[in-house]
């Protein structure tokens, strides 16, 4: 690194992106707080892996090496997950703006979320810990052999010398030696008393460390696996800590342009709560944007006309497979399923419920169980005739969604359930209970002066197919599946903890289409008392759906 003055700063190793950046020679200031940032977080790196992503070599070479890094990738490949994962990220962007302060980090506690108990950087603290109480106890006996030894000395040049002032001299001179060693030896011990500190209060944290596997009983009831299951994502969800992430997205989910749109954002800035833009639009997103967005995405993965990247498995259960020979051969084959691997993660991490239709093999692969006998029954038509490269395709393609998917959500996360309960917190329920629906719904005062309007729409929702259902649910939540524990798991707004679903009033007592507020949860219906009228009305009012604005 090179300063003002030109001089050597530092070890190459060791320099942020930005540094290589700046012209040799010049007067720009080199050193900077992101840049010690920088260095903390590759130092945190080597006492987590026990090694370096930097091996040497030439400047050049260790140059390309730093512009070329990427911490997504190296976590990943080195099995770091969670807050660790979350804390790497931002000491190592290479934007240094976005790169966390010292005062940030300690304001926001990610060290001792970090620093839990049997953690190796724990268990490195308690070594250090070791090493420094026996430096201490080494340097006070050498300190007191050496004052013995000037003690000795001091004798000797006392009988030797005679004059008064030479005397005063050396006796002088011991004090201040002495004072010395007192200072240097209650520096030691200050220092050992700060870790002892340390090393208290992490013995003393109930926090467990992101690494560390959380167990589950498949004994305990479901309503106790799905609050761990949902504890431990909010454990890896930022939240307001981190603020939001803004990113636009094309209004009809184009699986291309979304996926520029979602690489381009660091693993931190993915793992943050979305606010979505849709491009070209005024629409302003409270949730309601982002749950009729990723419904859409999901349902253009899912359609084997579209993309095709699952297809129908033949059950007759209109739950989906791997094709026996998928659509894509070239560069991008892997890597649309990686993203849809990103997309799973990411409607984990923000609880919305959206229609994957994968059968329970899949369920079971991405969550890393082994295949059984019983497996084989559900690959779907097609898929027996040549077993072996089928199970090749399989393992080839769930490997790549898998490793999108736990850079958002760690493996032990997704065994806290059954693959069942896990396609249920993901997707929801595809069979839409009315009768729970009705119990759920609040009505406006405009609307509840009407209460045979209330009727004919109720009336119309028995009598709908529950297809219909799905859509009509869509119109109003964005949503086309029911929440897993029901509507209960509705919110009337987004500040508002009352769960439920609204309905109110058009105003009007004629045949115009509903209109659906998403991120309310809430349809605004006409004024119609014959339940035929209603149904027509929310016909038309589903042929002409577009993308929301609220």
């Amino acid at each position: 690194m090179k300063t003002s003055n030109s001089a050597e700063c530092g070890t190459m190793q060791f320099w942020a992106p930005e540094f290589f950046k700046k012209k040799v020679g010049t007067d720009t200031e080199i050193g900077s707080p992101a840049g010690d940032m920088w260095a903390f977080g590759q130092l945190l790196f080597e006492i987590m892996t026990t090694r370096s992503w930097i091996d040497g070599g030439t400047a050049v070479e260790i140059e390309k090496t730093v512009l070329r890094f990427d911490i997504g990738k190296i976590c990943a490949s080195e099995g770091i997950v969670g807050d660790v994962q979350v804390l790497l990220s931002l000491l190592l962007s290479k934007n240094p703006s976005q790169r966390i302060s010292s005062a940030d980090l300690v304001r926001s506690n990610r060290l001792q979320s970090v620093l839990g108990p049997e953690t190796p950087l724990s268990r490195f603290i308690a070594e250090q810990l070791e090493e420094k109480q026996i430096e201490v106890e080494i340097t006070r006996k050498q300190l007191q052999n050496e004052q013995k030894e000037k003690a000795k000395e001091h004798e000797t040049l006392i009988k030797e010398k005679s004059e008064h002032q030479k005397t005063k001299e050396l006796v002088q001179r011991q004090k201040q030696e002495e004072s010395k060693d007192k200072t240097k030896i209650q520096s030691l011990e200050k220092e050992l008393l700060d870790l002892k500190e340390e090393n208290t209060k992490l013995k003393a944290t109930n926090t467990t460390s992101s690494i560390r596997p959380l167990r589950t009983s498949f004994s305990d009831p479901f309503e106790i696996r799905k609050e761990k299951f949902l504890d431990a994502l909010s454990a890896i969800h930022p939240l307001a800590k981190m603020g939001t992430c803004k990113i636009t997205f094309p209004p009809d989910a184009n699986i291309a342009k979304s996926m520029v749109a979602m690489y381009n954002k660091t693993r931190a800035e993915l793992l943050q709560p979305f606010f979505l833009i849709l491009e070209g639009t005024n629409a302003i997103d409270v949730n309601g944007i982002k749950r009729w967005f990723f419904t859409k995405i999901v349902e253009k993965i899912n359609d084997p006309k579209d993309i095709g990247l699952f297809t129908p498995d033949g059950t007759g259960k209109g739950t989906l497979t791997i094709p026996s020979d998928p659509k894509f051969k070239g560069p991008t084959f892997l890597q649309i399923y990686k993203f849809a691997g990103l997309i799973l993660g990411k409607v984990m991490l923000e609880r919305l419920y959206v229609p994957f239709r994968f059968n329970k093999f899949i369920w079971k692969l991405l969550q890393g169980h082994p295949m059984e006998q019983e497996d084989l029954q559900s690959l779907g038509r097609g898929h027996h005739d040549n077993l072996e490269a089928t199970l090749n395709s399989y393992s080839l393609i769930v490997t790549a969604m898998r490793s999108e998917l736990h850079s958002l959500v760690p493996d032990h996360v997704l065994r806290l359930l059954s693959p069942e309960e896990l396609e249920l917190m993901v997707c929801g329920k595809t069979e839409i209970d009315v009768a729970d629906w009705k119990r759920r719904t609040y009505y406006t005062e405009q609307l509840s002066s009407h209460p045979q309007v209330i009727s004919a729409f109720w009336t119309m929702m028995d009598r709908a197919d529950n297809t219909m259902r799905r859509e009509i649910l869509r119109l109003g939540t964005g949503l086309t599946n029911a929440p897993p524990t029901g509507f209960a798991d509705l919110k009337r707004s987004p500040v508002d903890s009352t769960g439920g679903f609204t309905l109110s009033s058009l105003g009007v007592a004629e045949l115009k289409m509903p209109e659906g507020t998403k991120s309310f949860n809430r349809l605004d219906i006409p004024l119609l008392e014959d339940p035929e009228k209603m149904r027509t009305a929310f016909l038309m009012a589903i042929r002409n759906a577009a993308p929301p604005t609220g």
